[in-house]
């Protein structure tokens, strides 16, 4: 269960430190591992958060590699201790992580991940990568979000399907779109906009 001083800094917006070691145990989504990069490490999507793992932290390098084991987007426990958290941003060591088998939209998400391009504008696109939703335009990325699914909007909104929730990497978290899922194949996309109601219409490229 997520503790609720985590839940209060998120919906706030604020970047306040978490009190050293603060123990913590949640269900989330694998996101991925890398060596290389800025920040080697770990990444995993829960509570409406990206939570990071960094390599060269006092995460047990069995329990790493453990985490970077798992196929993206694998349901799992994740416990540890928080170090500090931002917007939408919680750092932490892994004490544990355990493959859970729970997801209730594992097919949507499945059919979700890849490129998709516009039906109305070829120009724009979207990239749908594990928990990850990236806007494109001309081929150059217009925003990076975290993507949460469920049966309703995350801010309520009530829709006749599942719903895609999308909060910008680095906006305010308050600020939150929501797309209800009206069709979806192997090769084509149909959402709705909510709450303005437009259609969104997109293939495979």
């Amino acid at each position: 269960m997520l503790l609720p001083v985590i839940g209060t800094a998120l919906l706030l917006g604020t970047a306040l430190p978490a009190p050293a070691q603060e123990p913590f145990e949640v269900d989330g989504l694998v996101q991925g591992c890398t060596d290389g990069g800025e920040r080697p490490g770990c990444i995993f999507y829960a509570d409406g958060a990206r939570w990071i793992v960094d390599q060269g932290g006092a995460t047990p390098a069995a329990v790493l590699a453990a985490f970077a084991a798992l196929p993206q987007n694998t349901p799992a426990r994740f416990a540890g201790e928080i170090l500090g958290m931002g917007d939408i941003t919680v750092e932490v060591t892994l004490t544990a992580v355990d493959p859970t088998g729970l997801d209730p939209h594992a097919d949507l998400r499945a059919g979700l991940q890849g490129d998709w391009v516009s039906v109305d504008d070829p120009l724009a696109a979207i990239r749908v990568d594990g928990s990850e939703w990236v806007n494109l335009y001309d081929g150059q990325e217009m925003d990076q979000n975290l993507m949460t699914l469920g049966a309703q909007c995350a801010d309520g909104i009530k829709t006749d399907g599942p719903a895609i929730t999308l909060q910008m990497f680095g906006g305010t978290p308050e600020d939150q779109t929501c797309l209800a899922v009206m069709d979806i194949s192997a090769s084509a996309l149909t959402l709705i906009h909510l709450p303005r109601g437009n259609m969104l219409a997109y293939r495979r490229p």
